[in-house]
């Protein structure tokens, strides 16, 4: 197989295809296990690197690597830590830096009509990776699926005059800064 530099490789590739490549597995038509848990890091390390590049704006320190396969090849076993990393600093910024980096995932409401989801997903992937270390990857699971409920529970507190913020609801319910050192 050529190697192929990541500049070129994401310059003709679209995002996955360039990770396959970097990873070594763009031509092959079977992947072992080890092979297929790398192809299964995809979409968590995507999720990083695009939260971490919008992090940079309040904070240029997160900045991440120029690309995306470059990224890749910085996270070793996996994206645990680094998801960990950006749950805690996520959770500790005000309402005002979340806001800018389009991280406060609440939904969206239109004359009483719900438009949007506020990018739930986003948050979903990264507490499973983050957490899965602390819960397994069963309770990482059922809290990340449970976010869209309490999504809704909090949407109705807000509409009985509740205060806060999503993510400060999600924090103080689970106590992820106690239970998690988050």
């Amino acid at each position: 197989m050529a190697a192929y530099s990541s500049n070129v490789t994401e310059g003709i590739f679209d995002p996955f295809t360039a990770y396959l490549q970097k990873m070594g597995l763009g031509t092959q038509n079977y992947y072992n296990p080890a092979q297929q848990y790398q192809i299964g890091q995809y979409d968590p390390l995507y999720n990083l690197y695009g939260l971490q590049g919008r992090m940079a704006t309040v904070n240029p320190a997160w900045a991440p690597q120029a690309n995306f396969a470059d990224y890749t090849q910085q996270m070793g076993a996996g994206p645990g830590i680094r998801s960990y990393n950006l749950l805690r600093q996520l959770l500790g910024w005000n309402p005002e830096q979340r806001a800018q980096v389009g991280a406060t995932y609440e939904p969206t409401w239109s004359e009483g009509e719900r438009t949007g989801s506020g990018n739930i997903a986003e948050l979903q992937q990264l507490l499973k990776t983050a957490l899965q270390p602390y819960l397994g990857r069963p309770g990482a699971n059922w809290m990340a699926g449970n976010l869209p409920a309490e999504q809704q529970r909090w949407a109705g507190g807000q509409a009985a005059g509740g205060t806060g913020t999503f993510l400060d609801y999600i924090r103080q319910k689970y106590n992820l800064m106690g239970n998690m050192g988050l």
